[in-house]
């Protein structure tokens, strides 16, 4: 029938089934494969870029080119066909990294199966073109997959410089005890495990450098390791190198990332109290090594400010942590040895006191012990409910904010429409009119020309709602630091491509070409290339090494992606006004009104970006709090945020002293205060909306909120009431939260455009069929300004000084709130 050939036109529901015909673990063949690698540490996370390492050896008498592929299916089930073109030499064991994005459905004993077919002569790696015969095949079954929702930390060399208790969990949960985001270690990795793109390291927001022996040098890396590298830091990643106490390399000039290292001079202490930098250190009483070795690392002399920034610093005012920051990432030495014995394991040196300080993270964090002691409690103090959580994914509405239903529902309510008159027509009102006018007999003519009739109204409807332009809807996440050449996005956008057959969609290149941008099939978790499959799945190549771009496999219908954009400058963002040497300046006043004193962000800006920006936030990160006896706040810095309440238009003058001066009614700007109302404010009742598709009211709301995600403000696992404590989660925007931010001063300026009506610009330069994709949406615009360096205070201590150590029963909630409301002010 008629509705039945016009359902037929609609995706239906089908499971993928990935590798379900898979070959045995390996099978002969000319080219032998062994997998030598998957992830970082053999680790992958669903949802995400990972490195697949291979190593191949040709059987062959003479060197040949070989395409080696990695299949895995996208959202709409067609295979992806991620591959590189790789030269083989007679015998020679040669490893080959490969990339693609990980489906959401991935879980362990998910196959990858890796194929390996003589390449023809004018075979391309981003081209679908013929291929010669199979020469191996092999298959991995994944092993270790880590939760969406779990961040990863990856360590290079053994020592975990005092990192164990951000790894800490409790009852095999996936989730902090204590706070929100678990942390996942992957320590042990050499400069061999790193791979030459940066898509591997894509997964991680921070790599934390500790080894210094054997394959562990920053002058190990090779000439694509490093590229890979510097473009991870260039696109957001922080890289936190702790020297080693003695034979440092990462200054000299035989370093292949020299570029990114900070500017300073080295200078070398032994024989170094520690006791003086307790409070840098840790918040207890253990003793502390008398005789240590300490590097200073002070800027070079002509160091720009943004080449090298104090983020610690002795009581003299000689840096120990120092930053550059690299496009939209950064690069931290740290001069503690924290390699030394005394510092490490439980008595060690506390993450919550040191290393929230350099990664800018918030919570109280415990050993697996003390976790024990809190939950079953033997000295009178109140029980700790560790698993008792409510999760609220803050990234969950993402999908449904490009989703294009438009066209759908009505060709919906179309055929509903259509059917329900093509029944009542040859049912009982058609034979009813017979009767009446006694032509019964003429029933079977009547039925087969309503049949007909409903038929062409049926196609001709579906052939007026079919699409014939290219449409785009988009959601983009937009960053830019000042006075970096570097802009990078991440976006999510539905392309509704309306020819059959073979569309290519690209990622306009960047004139550097040491920047590889990301294209790839989006599916949303809990669909994970299992959800709405088409019938006759067809492969499509992408350059593994390159994918910018693929030829999609097209049927008039809807084409979800990712794309991952680095490049030079789009927009044009926010400057300030007053000349060539315009600053922004931080500057304290007394307001007349209260006689208190206030911090006030000195100067002008304007922006030329395509349209107004709304629901703009300006924050202002002053410093770090001074560290002083028994402090083990856990908001380790002071802020301000104000919210405008007008769009600020382009070519608009904003005075940010206005915005930050003092003024009636202005109560209380502390940044605590301010990101308590945002997360507090959000609905609990998610779990419906993913049902059915549908954005939250307060989808927007969310997504500003992960620029604050490691600043929530931990659980009170104490109380038992009518909610559980939140649960913070998300899956899609891993290392798009700015908390490194938050560890020295700065102004962070963010607003949306296209916020009402879904009708801004996308700055990713899409294009479809080699034409520019004029798509619509919204566009979260954040605009970093960096200030002057301003490293905490330390207040010396000895060690006969009566430093508390901190309540094995106190946990994150039960000092948020006043530790971190006083230091916003």
């Amino acid at each position: 029938m008629f509705f039945l050939v016009v359902g037929g036109l609609w995706l239906r529901p089908a499971l993928a089934q990935p590798g379900a015909d898979a070959p045995p673990a390996s099978s002969a063949g000319q080219v032998d494969l062994q997998f030598l690698q998957v992830g970082v540490g053999n680790g992958v996370r669903p949802g995400e870029w990972f490195g697949l390492r291979i190593q191949a050896t040709d059987r062959a008498t003479k060197a040949r080119e070989v395409v080696v592929r990695l299949a895995l299916p996208d959202a709409d089930g067609d295979p992806a066909l991620y591959q590189r073109i790789v030269t083989l030499n007679p015998g020679v064991k040669q490893a080959v990294w490969l990339y693609a994005r990980l489906p959401f459905s991935a879980a362990p004993q998910f196959p990858l199966r890796v194929d390996v077919f003589e390449a023809l002569d004018g075979v391309d790696a981003s081209a679908p073109g013929r291929v010669g015969g199979l020469l191996g095949s092999a298959v991995y079954r994944l092993q270790r997959v880590v939760h969406p929702a779990t961040g990863l930390l990856p360590i290079v060399g053994r020592p975990r410089v005092g990192l164990d208790y951000y790894g800490v969990r409790w009852m095999g949960n996936d989730f902090a005890p204590t706070g929100h985001e678990s942390t996942e270690l992957v320590d042990g990795l050499r400069v061999a495990d790193l791979p030459d793109r940066w898509l591997g390291l894509a997964p991680y927001g921070v790599i934390v450098w500790s080894g210094s022996g054997p394959g562990e040098e920053p002058s190990d890396l090779a000439e694509p390791q490093a590229s890979a590298l510097r473009e991870w830091v260039q696109r957001g990643g922080h890289l936190v190198v702790v020297l080693p106490a003695a034979g440092q390399l990462w200054t000299n000039a035989g370093n292949p990332v020299l570029d990114l290292v900070p500017k300073v001079t080295v200078e070398r202490r032994d024989g170094v109290p520690l006791e003086p930098l307790r409070r840098l250190l840790t918040a207890g009483r253990q003793p502390l090594p008398e005789r240590a070795i300490l590097q200073v690392l002070e800027p070079a002399p002509g160091a720009r400010p943004d080449e090298a920034s104090r983020v610690m610093a002795d009581p003299d005012g000689k840096a120990l942590v120092t930053r550059r920051l690299v496009g939209n990432g950064a690069v931290t030495l740290v001069g503690f040895d924290l390699t030394n014995r005394t510092l490490l394991g439980v008595n060690g040196v506390q993450p919550d006191v040191f290393w929230h300080r350099v990664l800018g993270r918030r919570g109280k964090l415990h050993s697996q012990e003390d976790l024990n002691r809190m939950a079953n409690p033997r000295d009178g103090q109140n029980r700790q409910y560790f698993d008792r959580r409510e999760a609220r994914y803050y990234d969950l509405d993402v999908p449904a904010l490009v989703n294009k239903k438009g066209r759908a529902a009505v060709g919906v309510l179309l055929a509903l429409v259509v059917f329900v008159g093509y029944w009542l027509a040859a049912g009982p009102l058609g034979f009813a009119a017979l009767r009446a006018r006694k032509w019964t007999h003429h029933a079977w003519v009547a039925f087969v020309g309503a049949c007909g009739v409903f038929t062409l109204a049926a196609w001709g409807g579906a052939g007026l709602l079919r699409p014939r332009t290219v449409e785009g809807q988009h959601v983009t996440i937009l960053d830019h630091v000042y006075g970096q050449p570097l802009q990078r996005a991440r976006v999510w956008a539905s392309l509704l491509l309306p020819s059959y057959g073979l569309t290519p969609v690209d990622i306009e290149r960047e004139s550097d070409e040491r920047l590889h941008n990301a294209l790839a099939s989006f599916d949303a978790p809990g669909e994970g290339g299992g959800g709405a499959a088409f019938t006759d799945a067809r492969a499509y190549v992408v350059n593994s090494g390159r994918p910018d771009g693929a030829v999609y496999p097209t049927r008039s219908t809807v084409k979800t992606v990712q794309a991952d954009w680095a490049g030079g400058p789009r927009w044009k963002m926010p400057l300030p006004q007053g000349g060539a040497d315009a600053a922004l300046r931080l500057t304290t006043v007394t307001d007349p009104a209260t006689r208190s004193t206030r911090h006030v962000v000195r100067g002008t800006l304007t922006h030329q970006l395509p349209a107004a920006l709304t629901s703009v936030e300006v924050i202002v990160v002053r410093d770090q709090r001074p560290l002083s006896a028994g402090a083990t706040e856990l908001l380790l810095f002071t802020a301000d945020a104000f919210t405008l309440t007008q769009p600020w238009e382009p070519g608009k003058p904003l005075s940010l002293d206005e915005v930050t001066g003092p003024r009636p009614n202005l109560g209380d700007t502390s940044l605590l205060r301010w990101v308590s109302r945002l997360t507090g404010g959000i609905s609990r009742a998610e779990r419906e909306q993913e049902v059915a598709g549908r954005a939250s009211p307060d989808a927007l709301q969310r997504l500003r909120a992960i620029t604050f995600f490691p600043l929530f403000e931990p659980p009170n696992t104490g109380q038992l009431g009518a909610e559980s404590p939140l649960l913070a989660r998300r899956r899609l925007t891993h290392g798009y939260d700015l908390g490194r931010w938050f560890t020295q001063p700065c102004v962070i300026i963010q607003g949306w455009m296209g916020e009402r009506e879904g009708d801004g610009p996308c700055p990713v330069p899409i294009t479809v069929g080699g034409e520019p994709v004029a798509m619509s949406g919204r566009t979260l615009v954040r605009w970093i300004y960096p200030l002057p360096e301003s490293p905490p205070r330390v207040e010396l201590a000895g060690p006969d000084e009566p430093t508390p150590a901190p309540a094995p029963g106190q946990t994150g909630a039960g000092s948020g709130a006043g530790s971190g409301e006083g230091g916003g002010t």
